[in-house]
């Protein structure tokens, strides 16, 4: 605004204000909440469970986005495939519900909520035996 000549007071704390500024606070309570869940704790689930989640998500995403009614639903829901490649990758430590909530809070509830009930399920699902893979239980031959 100091362009036109004309001077405001801006918001403090930044997070009160918009999405945008949200992401550029570092007011005490966004500094705490951030280094408390950083990127550098994430670790990356098993090819299996990314695969999984990925797959189930694409599919709820698509669900989302097709009742939206817009010419770009991916803009307003914020559910894209690239959001879908981040979340599946880390989908053990994504799955839990404050965790997406406070890492995706321009995402609404309601969606965050279905993603952490997908991603809990694909990293149950996805962390089970395959079937065949354990030994074979039969009888075994007299010598």
């Amino acid at each position: 605004m100091d362009y036109f000549g004309f001077s405001s007071e801006t918001m403090t704390p930044k997070h009160l204000c918009c999405d945008n500024c949200t992401k550029e606070c570092e007011c005490g309570e966004c500094q705490e909440r951030d280094s408390d869940m950083t990127d550098d704790c994430m670790r990356e689930s098993s090819e299996n469970v990314t695969l999984l989640a990925k797959t189930m998500l694409e599919f709820y995403f698509q669900q989302e986005n097709d009742s939206c009614l817009s010419a770009v639903p991916e803009a307003v829901t914020g559910l894209s495939s690239q959001f879908a490649d981040h979340l599946a990758k880390y989908s053990d430590v994504l799955c839990d519900l404050p965790m997406l909530e406070i890492k995706f809070p321009y995402i609404k509830h309601q969606f965050l909520s279905n993603i952490s009930t997908i991603l809990a399920k694909a990293v149950e699902v996805g962390k089970q035996p395959e079937k065949g893979s354990g030994k074979r239980r039969g009888r075994q031959k007299a010598k």
